[in-house]
């Protein structure tokens, strides 16, 4: 997917939230209409939903963010730092596996170096954009994101911080993992209310810190 202009981008994230929102929205109702019997039920499959919705948009907000500034013809010397690191990390990537016979790497790493800071920004998003090295997006893999797109780590991130990792990964992952949430939720409508509510304000916080950047071109130093 090319996005080439700030209607692209805004268009894209627009519909992208729309969908996911409605899909929160219809697990809140249905969560709120189940029997007392169905509702872990619902709020187990609910709350895996919720973080595939918070994961998604992120990725696919990062992903944005980068298809745009490709197609912004901008130089490494005129950016700000921190998107050397997609430049750096794509030439590691395709040095191969890494051991003492690997002179690839050397030659890589040496050409890291001597990067020239005239090259256009040009890289694979799709690739660049991932959580591989940890599966979970947690609020520490958020915040790392955030820093290598070079936005600001906003006070309502930090504020969010123990909710991404003490409710949403916890229930998360406990389902995931096939465990019971007995005793880890007493009201399952009211807590399923809140992580939806903080979770759509994170994104839509996202969305709108995205837009504003590209913007104001915050990706230029």
């Amino acid at each position: 997917m090319k996005i080439r202009s700030i209607d692209e981008f805004e268009s894209a994230l627009d519909r992208e939230y729309s969908w996911r929102k409605r899909e929160i929205t219809t697990l809140r109702f249905n969560l709120k209409g189940a029997r007392l019997h169905q509702k872990e039920v619902f709020f187990r499959s609910g709350i895996v939903l919720l973080y595939a919705h918070w994961e998604g948009l992120v990725k696919f907000g990062a992903k944005s963010y980068i298809r745009y500034i490709n197609h912004q013809g901008a130089k490494y010397d005129s950016m700000k730092p921190c998107f050397l690191f997609f430049a750096t990390k794509t030439k590691i990537d395709n040095s191969g596996k890494v051991n003492l016979q690997n002179f690839s790497l050397f030659e890589k790493t040496q050409q890291m170096f001597t990067l020239p800071i005239n090259d256009k920004f040009n890289i694979d998003a799709e690739c660049s954009i991932s959580t591989r090295e940890n599966q979970n997006l947690t609020s520490t893999e958020f915040k790392s994101l955030i820093g290598k797109l070079g936005l600001h780590y906003l006070p309502d991130y930090e504020l969010r911080e123990k909710l991404i990792d003490d409710k949403l990964m916890l229930y998360r992952n406990l389902v995931a993992h096939g465990e019971s949430l007995h005793g880890a939720i007493t009201d399952p409508d009211e807590t399923f209310d809140l992580l939806a509510d903080e979770i759509l304000e994170l994104l839509d916080l996202l969305r709108r810190e995205l837009t504003v950047s590209i913007e104001q071109k915050r990706f230029m130093a």
